[in-house]
Order: C-alpha cells, then sequence, then structure tokens
C-alpha cells in the first residue's frame, strides 16, 4: 500500500517525493479530477494526500469522493510553507509525519 500526493505546489511535490511519496502537480480542476481518477484506479494507493489549495480547486467533488469510498482514504494537508489553520507548516506537518526535514526556500 502507497501514498500518493495530488498538489498545486512544486515545492510540497519535491518535498514529499524526497521523503518517498509519488505524486503529480494539478493546477486546474480538470487536472486535478484526471489525475484522481488514475489514482482511484490503482489499487495499490491506500492514502491520497492533497493540499489544501488542491482540494479547493473542486471542493465538492472531493467531499463527494471522501464521503463515498472506503478506499483510499483521501487527506488534505496544508499548502506550502503558509502557516495552516493549525499552526503547523506543510514543513513541520512532513517532518512529524516522516521524520523528514525540508525547507521551502
Amino acid at each position: 500500500m502507497r501514498f500518493y500526493l495530488l498538489s498545486d505546489n512544486l515545492d510540497a511535490l519535491l518535498g514529499m517525493r524526497l521523503s518517498g511519496v509519488d505524486g503529480a502537480l494539478v493546477k486546474t480542476a480538470a487536472e486535478l479530477k484526471d489525475k484522481l481518477g488514475d489514482v482511484l484506479r490503482d489499487k495499490e494507493i491506500a492514502i491520497v494526500l492533497l493540499t489544501r489549495n488542491a482540494v479547493d480547486m473542486c471542493k465538492d467533488y472531493v467531499l463527494d469522493l471522501k464521503l463515498r469510498l472506503k478506499k483510499p482514504l483521501i487527506v488534505e494537508i496544508p499548502s506550502g510553507p503558509d502557516v495552516s489553520e493549525s499552526g503547523r507548516s506543510l514543513a513541520e506537518f512532513i517532518h512529524r509525519t516522516t521524520g523528514v526535514s525540508v525547507s521551502f526556500s
């Protein structure tokens, strides 16, 4: 079982790749839906990570998937180096969840 990241942020994508998480860069709602379709067909992917800004591209669509699907688990993560509502940055989130320290410059 694998993780997969869909992100609008290249830094987030590169940081997660350094920690061993594959992913794709998406810039539009259509790209996100297309990539999500590919990910949902891959039975090896157990957890899909979506950056907050990517979710905002098509929030209703993502919410529908979260409510309907048992697998994969869809998780929203902070976008970029900005502080999230919980007070944690993406770099802190990556360090906390993977043990890998990253820096966004």
